[in-house]
């Protein structure tokens, strides 16, 4: 019952809360994975996403300035991106390199981030994977007519996959979630728990055969 319910999107469609409740007794079960990122602030845990570069700076904007709802969300977000600077990244996925200048940076165990934003429309929360989002400069108006209509296509973005990902950030906002963390330049390494959550899933928030 959040504002934006990305998780809940992701483990499927539902009609209200009491229908949710309704089902509880004879719901079958789905795994949700837990995700981690690891660097100089400790070992700390996330669900939805790991954001580099021009989101993360978003959230800060956006909770400086008391902005709520979706609408307000991506305007902060539209507004950031529209003025942020490329920065050039090094990482691994799964041991391949990549390297290369991007806008933002997300790691994504979910499709949906941040004001109901389908960034990587390939994730599903059990499928063992995360999900790597870059957006190179060259991409950056083709995002942002994006965000005009964000349900009508898929959004212009890279994407990788893997289960362990090592980034080194030059320096900048990043969050885990909707909490900000640091802008210090360091090395974080991502992955999955081998543990995961398993979750309630009542028929009204099965997915559509």
């Amino acid at each position: 019952c959040g504002t934006a319910n990305n998780l809940a999107s992701a483990l499927g469609p539902w009609r209200s809360a009491e229908a949710l409740a309704q089902g509880w007794r004879a719901a079958p079960r789905r795994a949700l994975n837990l995700a981690y990122a690891e660097g100089r602030f400790g070992r700390l845990p996330f669900l939805e996403a790991a954001g580099f570069g021009a989101f993360a700076r978003a959230v800060d904007r956006a909770d400086e300035k008391g902005l709520k709802g979706i609408e307000a969300g991506r305007a902060a977000f539209r507004a950031i991106l529209a003025n942020t600077e490329a920065q050039r990244v090094a990482l691994r996925v799964d041991g391949a390199a990549w390297e290369g200048e991007t806008l933002l940076l997300e790691v994504m165990n979910i499709p949906l981030l941040g004001p109901n934003l389908r960034l990587a429309p390939g994730a599903e929360p059990d499928d063992g994977q995360l999900d790597l989002v870059l957006l190179p400069p060259g991409r950056r108006e083709a995002l942002l007519a994006w965000l005009d209509a964000p349900e009508q296509g898929c959004a212009p973005v890279l994407l990788r996959r893997g289960r362990e990902i090592r980034i080194d950030w030059p320096g900048g906002p990043v969050r885990l979630d909707d909490t900000p963390l640091t802008e210090e330049a360091m090395a974080v390494t991502l992955g999955l728990e081998e543990t995961v959550l398993p979750i309630l899933v009542p028929r009204a928030l099965e997915r559509a055969a």
